[in-house]
């Protein structure tokens, strides 16, 4: 056979090792690291959702009261403006 062809199934030397027993303590072992990182994924996630949350809603907050500010502060204004003192 040339070389840098591949050889046929026939000549592969069978790599597959002895079949793990699903009951294995190894087995479970991982099939519980495995939950537990979905699990702390999870909760990382939920509480990524709910920091925004509160952040948005401070935010929020934040922007309506400027918005009140400027209200208040155009109707003193206004009312200084109108009363009969300033004149």
């Amino acid at each position: 056979m040339p070389i840098g062809w591949n050889p046929t199934a026939k000549l592969l030397k069978r790599t597959k090792g002895k079949k793990l027993d699903p009951n294995s303590v190894l087995v479970k072992h991982r099939k519980y690291l495995r939950s537990l990182e979905n699990s702390k994924n999870i909760d990382a996630d939920e509480r990524m959702l709910v920091l925004a949350e509160k952040e948005n809603k401070t935010r929020l907050f934040k922007e309506n009261a400027s918005k009140q500010r400027s209200k208040i502060r155009t109707l003193k204004e206004t009312e200084l403006e109108n009363s009969p003192d300033a004149q």
